[in-house]
């Protein structure tokens, strides 16, 4: 077979990925907060999850706790996309025009026991920020890919806990705070992990099209050539 003939013919196996992708709408399966200034209380059975800063006199700091069950990811399949999703409930002020920072938490939580002095440390990196702007009984979604990744790669990949919190915990003298719905909550909303994963087989797509038509079409000479030879 010729240099020619060769190349000719790779030139038609080139091919390129489609960007197809396959979407998975996981529930929280755990979701809850924790108070500092109730440090010992559990708020497991409320149907709504707190996240803030209160002001005087009570300048506590408020923290979501949320876990998702990663099991139905196909092992190893490539993340392409991952968001956190939930719906604001109440807020001071509407709209609470507040940072907040999602971490991975460093182990699970038992809804129905955890606390503010027995919450998990969060893990510093990978972290996801976002200004929350939207008004009571908007979505809010959370681009949160690399934590998804982060956990996939680690040693227990199916199961990830989180943890929403104001970026500055600082106190102030105004109150600034929202409410996220739980799955407690009726009917349920729980918070939602809305996981893009890649899907499909390659095909040719894009420059790859042309170039497997043209190379056909030159094979395809080369072999009348021969013949009439």
């Amino acid at each position: 077979m010729s240099r020619r003939f060769s190349a000719l013919l790779a030139a038609v196996t080139v091919v390129s990925s489609v960007a197809a992708t396959q979407a998975q709408k996981l529930s929280a399966v755990a979701d809850t907060f924790v108070d500092s200034d109730q440090p010992t209380m559990n708020f497991g059975a409320d149907s709504f999850a707190e996240v803030g800063v209160l002001g005087f006199p009570k300048d506590a700091v408020e923290r979501a706790l949320l876990t998702f069950d990663l099991s139905s990811l196909p092992a190893g399949t490539p993340i392409n996309r991952a968001r956190l999703r939930f719906v604001l409930t109440d807020a001071e002020p509407d709209p609470p025009e507040f940072a907040v920072t999602v971490l991975r938490l460093a182990g699970g939580f038992d809804e129905n026991t955890v606390t503010w002095d027995t919450q998990p440390p969060a893990l510093p990196a990978p972290s996801a920020m976002a200004l929350i702007g939207e008004t009571i009984g908007e979505v809010v979604d959370i681009d949160v890919t690399d934590l998804v990744r982060a956990q996939r790669a680690a040693p227990l990949p199916n199961s990830i806990s989180l943890r929403i919190a104001p970026s500055d915990e600082t106190p102030a003298f105004d109150a600034r705070f929202f409410d996220l719905a739980t799955k407690e909550a009726e009917p349920p909303q729980a918070a939602m992990l809305l996981i893009d994963i890649a899907a499909g087989a390659p095909a040719l797509t894009g420059r790859g099209v042309p170039l497997a038509l043209l190379a056909l079409a030159l094979v395809g000479g080369l072999a009348m050539r021969r013949r009439r030879a």
